[in-house]
């Protein structure tokens, strides 16, 4: 699995994460009830699948750009559905994209998928890297009511989570499109099959629940080394 970016990268998403109406994708729907699988993806979304082939299918939701030394990704969010998927920009596409300018606003451009695929078709064949799930907030109900392949479903307990998957390792510097600036609200679990689970802190409250049952409210899947 690829090494976490940097906090400034993840401040760079988010200052440049574009308000764009249009988040919600009726294609997506189903997906929210969909099986999560380590390595492979989301139902028939699958890890590796080109950028082209989803904008065409799904659109291109709220996008956000993470940039540095060793990465260029579009994160494409759909917010509704609970649904997250990022894309990795190869060196053909970097090339591309730096004709244009700034990299990270050339890439801004796939808010208009079409537009944007005839102006930089380098890009085209940008892999899925990363398909994450998630609860709208750690207190309501899941926007994602799917599972994983082992049957892990969001707001289960932490000992719910390691029954179906086994031990995670903790604090793995693992990086997916779930990446976000209250990460430190989480414990984010590594397990071997690829998933990453990330847990609710409830138990810093000194009335909450003891961390067996702290809730898990994201899980992602990455390409990794496949």
């Amino acid at each position: 699995m690829k090494s976490a970016p940097t906090a400034a990268l993840l401040v760079l998403a988010g200052a440049i994460a574009a308000g764009c109406g249009g988040h919600e994708s009726a294609a997506l729907a189903p997906y929210a009830a969909g099986t999560l699988t380590p390595g492979q993806g989301l139902d028939d979304i699958r890890l590796g699948d080109p950028v082209r082939t989803f904008v065409e299918r799904f659109g291109a939701g709220q996008v956000a750009v993470i940039a540095g030394d060793d990465l260029l990704a579009a994160d494409l969010h759909f917010p509704s559905q609970g649904l997250s998927f990022r894309f990795i920009a190869d060196a053909g596409c970097r090339d591309a994209l730096r004709s244009g300018g700034s990299s990270v606003k050339s890439l801004m451009g796939l808010r208009e998928p079409a537009q944007f695929l005839a102006s930089f078709p380098a890009c085209a064949k940008m892999p899925l890297e990363s398909i994450g799930v998630a609860a709208r907030d750690a207190d309501s109900k899941p926007a994602f009511t799917g599972m994983t392949a082992k049957g892990t479903k969001l707001q289960m307990t932490r000992a719910e989570l390691f029954e179906r998957e086994g031990t995670g390792i903790a604090g793995s510097a693992a990086s997916s499109v779930l990446e976000s600036a209250d990460d430190d609200r989480y414990e984010r679990f590594a397990f071997v099959s690829g998933l990453i689970a990330y847990v609710q802190k409830d138990g810093a409250r000194t009335d909450g629940p003891a961390e067996a049952h702290w809730k898990v409210v994201k899980m992602a899947v990455t390409a990794g080394d496949r």
